[in-house]
């Protein structure tokens, strides 16, 4: 089966369902076609297994996670890429393996698949602007940032992201700290992914980005996007209904008129091409 049409399978079970790392891997099987996924997968079944004897009969929450930071990042050498923060490879699970440095949301999917391999109740959070992981210890949960050695957050450090996030006066809403699902995570990275190919112009890669969002997420405004990338590649014709679909569902949207005026203009262009 080819990385598409398994990534289309997979992203149609339901959350429980999904292997979190095998999806990662096959978002970054379109850019590498030959990647063995089952051997990045054992690759982080041999990591797990490295850890065993160390977890075994450990009770204390924050001790298993100290225990899984210290050999990730400690051991391993796993770190965040702060020298070069957009480097599409940063994105591809399989390279962050190779590589071991990565960004936010692909270090934590490091992190919680290591982790879930141990038996350690991790997950996957989707906060604004730096993906973090949870651990739901009864009855105190607790958050770690992977990007940075797995150390774990407190309240002020959260307020403190929201404050970049979204500005002076921003109260810390505890919604913003929801589990994550496995389709939100993928969604998460290829959006990611898609704006550094958007930056450099890439439009072939950003299509196909946004391709594989629709199929995780049916956003009205992802419609919108894929369309819009087709009109800025040139493929005018394959824009169009993705944007009159767009307007046909967000009558109410603010860009309406702003994507209706382009619409016109592409039917005048593909009008002209007959």
């Amino acid at each position: 089966m080819v990385p598409r049409e398994r990534f289309t399978f997979l992203m149609a079970q339901g959350p429980q369902a999904v292997s979190l790392d095998e999806a990662a891997l096959l978002v970054a099987a379109e850019e590498y076609p030959t990647l063995n996924i089952p051997a990045y997968q054992e690759r982080l079944d041999e990591i797990a297994r490295a850890l065993t004897d160390r977890v075994a009969g450990e009770l204390e929450p924050l001790r298993l996670a100290h225990v899984l930071s210290d050999h990730l990042f400690g051991h391993l050498g796993f770190r965040g890429n702060v020298g070069d923060y957009y480097d599409p490879r940063n994105s591809f699970l399989n390279e962050v393996l190779d590589r071991r440095v990565g960004i936010p949301i692909t270090l934590s999917i490091v992190y919680v698949a290591v982790g879930t391999r141990l038996g350690l109740p991790l997950a996957g959070v989707s906060f604004p602007g730096h993906f973090i992981v949870a651990y739901r210890a009864t009855p105190h949960p607790f958050f770690l940032d992977a990007f940075n050695q797995g150390r774990p957050l407190s309240e002020s450090d959260f307020r403190l992201l929201a404050l970049e996030q979204f500005g002076p006066g921003t109260d810390l809403d505890p919604g913003l700290l929801r589990l994550a699902t496995a389709h939100e995570v993928v969604a998460r990275l290829l959006r990611n992914l898609k704006h550094i190919y958007i930056t450099r112009e890439d439009f072939p890669r950003a299509i196909r980005c946004s391709e594989r969002i629709l199929l995780v997420t049916q956003m009205v405004e992802e419609r919108r996007d894929l369309g819009l990338l087709h009109a800025r590649a040139g493929q005018v014709r394959e824009a169009l209904p993705y944007l009159e679909r767009y307007l046909t569902e967000a009558p109410e949207a603010p860009d309406h008129a702003r994507i209706q005026a382009h619409l016109i203009r592409l039917q005048l262009q593909v009008r002209r091409l007959n």
